[in-house]
């Protein structure tokens, strides 16, 4: 297999500007009325569309959770509510075409149960597709959930010892009733979490047992029936679990690449008490400590950056389990060891000093993102806190791990051509490119070499091109995303999305952006 790995500069820390008191990192939006709202553990907040980062937060004023949008480094409310319960945890996905969005209450709560919401993005503005679906009556500690290949939306949670799931049956709104996971070891937990997760043709649900000490992954084929699962021990050992989970994974990869952020219940100083499990193609899982014992880790979060080939680790660095600061670490994505020690500050300050719940995104970095926003926040003044990872510039496209199988016949194209120009978001500082014409000129399409694609830019920048297929109402991302570096002016690109028949759209995007879209059908 070959594979182009970039030459890239260490990645460093965006010191956003911060409140005088800040040693590290910048005082956000205050969360009065709500309490850590930036839990839980296998949950994520923030979500990258448009060429901008977008997050869930809770809005102290009007006492609801609300979008709110990132620009130079400081966020603001969009004023489109996402729920209006103050004593929720949300966890939402982006999945390309609409924001999906679980809540509940915790699992002492017996009235805020778990609730669906999908909302469709348009011209800066998201709003809501339809009235909210009730999942369950109860509260439980996290709802997590992800969509998998064939377009069905999964949610997890743990509730009365057990691993539940459910998903979507006809479309977004119509779910089935939730059910335990038919595999050994789901039944019989003490107080445990679970995630999930999509990996190249099936969904996985991880969870932690402390009845058995261990970690397990149960994964399920895409369209295959709900008593159809298999199920690996990611890690069984003495003291080896807590319910502690940060689930993602490179939902493209033919190997079944799975990553997971765990804390143990070990106690020695030079015990592991944060590792990162990763999954093989095999199904095996390998080791890595990010933590230990010494360095007081908790509620620790994993980012993976195949562009850069990087995974970065983030926890709150204090004694268990109040909050005090958050640290990161990175590791070479294809030599995974993280160096010793209690890692790099993102997130400190002098006043607020039990700053907790550090959260991000569940997409993996892409070329069109430049840094990756980080949130936390302090449950003894109620302020987020902010701040981000800056990324090195990319220089290719991620590398495939195997290549996609291609069509056997040469179908023929018919395209609809659009012709648009992008306006800047209001995040722009500079002179940004934006896409003046795309047009898709060639009307056969070959497994082979594919076809041609004509841009037009006002300035040089790297275009994201990224293809969905149709499936009923909905526009279902096809595996793999190309990224080139373009000039001023024209550029004639080779695009090869390795299709077969259907009909897909081609978005195109350049960094600080609104995409450009494209439709075409393979007859």
């Amino acid at each position: 297999m070959n594979r182009i790995v970039p030459t890239l500069a260490a990645l460093v820390v965006l010191a956003l500007p911060a409140a005088a008191s800040a040693a590290t990192g910048t005082a956000g939006p205050g969360f009065a009325g709500s309490t850590a709202p930036s839990a839980q553990k296998p949950q994520s907040k923030v979500w990258f569309n448009d060429g901008t980062w977008w997050a869930i937060l809770f809005n102290s004023s009007s006492k609801a959770y609300e979008i709110y949008r990132e620009a130079g480094g400081a966020w603001s409310t969009t004023g489109t509510q996402v729920d209006t319960r103050h004593n929720v945890y949300t966890d939402a996905l982006w999945d390309g075409s609409h924001l999906n969005v679980v809540a509940a209450g915790g699992m002492t709560n017996t009235t805020a149960g778990v609730m669906y919401r999908r909302f469709s993005y348009a011209n800066g503005r998201y709003t809501r597709d339809a009235p909210a679906t009730e999942l369950t009556s109860f509260g439980v500690e996290a709802a997590v959930l992800d969509r998998d290949g064939a377009g069905q939306l999964w949610v997890t949670y743990t509730h009365d010892a057990a691993v539940w799931v459910t998903h979507s049956t006809s479309d977004d709104f119509s779910w089935r009733s939730p059910y335990v996971l038919p595999v050994a070891g789901a039944d019989n937990l003490g107080v445990d979490i679970s995630s999930v997760v999509r990996i190249a043709g099936r969904i996985g649900v991880m969870w932690s047992n402390q009845t058995d000490w261990s970690y397990r992954f149960a994964t399920h084929p895409d369209g295959a029936g709900d008593d159809v699962w298999d199920v690996e021990t990611a890690v069984q050992k003495s003291e080896i679990s807590d319910d502690h989970i940060n689930l993602k994974a490179l939902f493209d990869d033919p190997a079944g690449t799975v990553f997971a952020a765990v804390k143990t219940s070990l106690n020695r100083p030079d015990d592991p008490l944060v590792l990162l499990l990763v999954r093989a193609a095999d199904g095996t899982w390998a080791r890595h400590t990010v933590f230990k014992v010494r360095d007081n880790p908790t509620r620790p979060q994993v980012v993976v950056d195949p562009v850069h080939r990087k995974v970065h680790v983030l926890a709150t660095i204090g004694p268990c389990c109040a909050g005090g600061q958050v640290n990161y670490k990175t590791a070479d994505l294809d030599a995974i060891n993280f160096p010793a020690g209690a890692g790099k500050t993102l997130l400190q300050s002098d006043s607020d000093t039990h700053i907790n719940n550090v959260t991000s995104t569940k997409q993996v970095v892409t070329p069109a993102m430049s840094f990756l926003p980080v949130i936390g926040g302090d449950d003894a003044t109620r302020r987020y806190w902010t701040n981000a990872l800056l990324l090195p510039g990319a220089t290719s496209a991620p590398p495939s791990s195997t290549p996609v199988s291609t069509p056997a016949a040469t179908p023929a194209v018919t395209t609809t051509t659009t012709t648009a120009t992008s306006t800047p978001t209001a995040a722009a500082k500079k002179v940004l490119a934006a896409i003046a014409s795309v047009r898709l000129v060639r009307h056969r399409f070959s497994a082979k070499s594919g076809t041609t694609l004509r841009l037009t830019l006002t300035e040089a920048a790297r275009v994201t091109l990224r293809v969905e297929r149709r499936s009923g109402k909905r526009w279902v991302r096809v595996p793999g995303t190309q990224s080139v570096a373009a000039r001023k002016g024209a550029n004639t690109v080779r695009f090869r999305p390795r299709l077969r028949r259907g009909s897909f759209r081609l978005t195109i995007t350049v960094p600080g952006r609104k995409a450009i879209r494209t439709t075409f059908r393979i007859v």
